[in-house]
Parts: structure tokens; C-alpha cells; sequence
């Protein structure tokens, strides 16, 4: 899970805010990919992730 942004635009895309800095297309995978993150509880959540 996320429990702090050290990075204010990965912040934004994660609570579903336009970033201008970054293309719209990208922002959907850096979302989808922040979640994913968010869902994990360890490391071995993420490595299951990989697989599939």
C-alpha cells in the first residue's frame, strides 16, 4: 500500500487529477500502475502481479 508521495504529480494521477505535464495516455498507465501498488501489502503481491 501507499503510504506517502515523495513525487506531487504521481500524488495528483493517484487521486484522478489532470497532470499537464503529462500525456493523457500516460497518466492512465501510471494510474493504473499506482494501483496496483496500492493493492499490494508486499513485495510478493508484486511479483504475483508480474506472472500474470
Amino acid at each position: 500500500m501507499i503510504l506517502s508521495f515523495l513525487d506531487r504529480e504521481a500524488e495528483k494521477i493517484f487521486n484522478r487529477e489532470y497532470v499537464q505535464k503529462f500525456a493523457h495516455s500516460l497518466q492512465r498507465v501510471a494510474l493504473r500502475k499506482l494501483l496496483m501498488l496500492d493493492g499490494s501489502v508486499r513485495l510478493q503481491d508484486l511479483l504475483s502481479m508480474e506472472r500474470s
